[in-house]
C-alpha cells in the first residue's frame, strides 16, 4: 500500500527498494527487474555525484555509498557506452540525507532555498541540453562497480527463475 497509494494515490512518484539491512545489520542489495531495461532499478545505498570542469557540468554519476567511488570511467545505464572522467574534474555529491533512523539530521531547508538551488543546478546544464528542440543528451552513468553489481544481481535472479 505504501508503493501503490492503495485507494487514494496522492504522490506522483514511485518508491523502489534498493537496499535493506538484514537481522545482523548487514546491507543487502535489492533491485526491481523489468522486461524494459531502463526500468530495472539500481541496487545499493545510492548517491549522485555531479562532475564539473572549468565551471561547466560534464556528467552525473550514480554510485553505491557502500562501495564508494574510485574510478576514471562511467558506464551508461544500458551498458552500451563508457565515458572517461577527465583527471581535472571536480565533483560534488547531490543527495543530502534529511532523516536517519527516523530522526532529522539537522534543520530542513526552506522551500524557497530548495527552489533556488534547483534553479541554479538547471541553469548550469549546457544550453544544448536544455533546449526543447533536438536537445543534446547529458551523460548520466554508473560507477563501474555499481554496473557490475546490478548485472550480477540480474543474473542471479534469472538463474533462480530457470
Amino acid at each position: 500500500r505504501l508503493v501503490t497509494g492503495h485507494d487514494q494515490p496522492a504522490l506522483g512518484g514511485v518508491y523502489k527498494l534498493s537496499a535493506l539491512r538484514d537481522e545482523s545489520g548487514q546491507w543487502q542489495h535489492r533491485l526491481k527487474r523489468s522486461e524494459v531495461t531502463i526500468k530495472v532499478s539500481d541496487p545499493g545505498v545510492l548517491q549522485v555525484r555531479r562532475l564539473r570542469s572549468s565551471g561547466r557540468l560534464l556528467a552525473d554519476a550514480l554510485y553505491d555509498e557502500l562501495v564508494g567511488f574510485d574510478t576514471a570511467k562511467l558506464v551508461s545505464p544500458d551498458g552500451s557506452q563508457t565515458w572517461t572522467i577527465p583527471s581535472e574534474a571536480e565533483w560534488s555529491d547531490l543527495l543530502v540525507p534529511v532523516m536517519r533512523r527516523g530522526r532529522l539530521t539537522g534543520e530542513l531547508p526552506e522551500p524557497a532555498a530548495i527552489r533556488e538551488f534547483a534553479a541554479s543546478q538547471l541553469a548550469e546544464l549546457p544550453e544544448a541540453s536544455r533546449r526543447l528542440d533536438n536537445p543534446q543528451p547529458y551523460f548520466v552513468g554508473h560507477e563501474p562497480r555499481l554496473a557490475a553489481m546490478k548485472e550480477s544481481l540480474l543474473n542471479q535472479v534469472e538463474n533462480q527463475l530457470r
